[in-house]
């Protein structure tokens, strides 16, 4: 997730009050929400970085992902995005779970110089 207040105001039913768990009730607390928000604090990020999005996914839309990756890219972050059409919020697919440990792995590799 990279935004709070939207998540808070997006996200399915089954997690719509894990935030305020977390964080306290978004109407009392939006300010609170959007310090902490991850988008918010983008231009704190300095090391390359990879997501994995399931585009079927209600818990983090991919909306969420995509504004991530688009303010990484904007401070000048290297950043890889890869989604899949099939997958909701946990990867299901075992192909699709070998094929991000392998993604992962040529990440790292290449962002660490190993």
């Amino acid at each position: 997730m990279s935004d709070l207040v939207s998540m808070a105001q997006k996200t399915h039913r089954f997690e719509s009050g894990y935030l305020d768990y977390l964080v306290g009730p978004l109407i009392e607390n939006q300010t609170l929400y959007q310090r902490r928000s991850p988008l918010s604090n983008a231009d704190l990020i300095t090391c390359p970085v990879i997501f994995f999005q399931g585009m079927q996914d209600k818990v983090v839309l991919p909306e969420q992902t995509e504004l991530m990756v688009a303010a990484l890219r904007n401070n000048g972050i290297p950043v890889e995005l890869h989604t899949f059409s099939e997958e909701g919020h946990g990867f299901r697919d075992s192909l699709v779970k070998i094929k991000v440990l392998e993604m992962t792995e040529n990440f790292f590799l290449k962002s660490l110089g190993l």
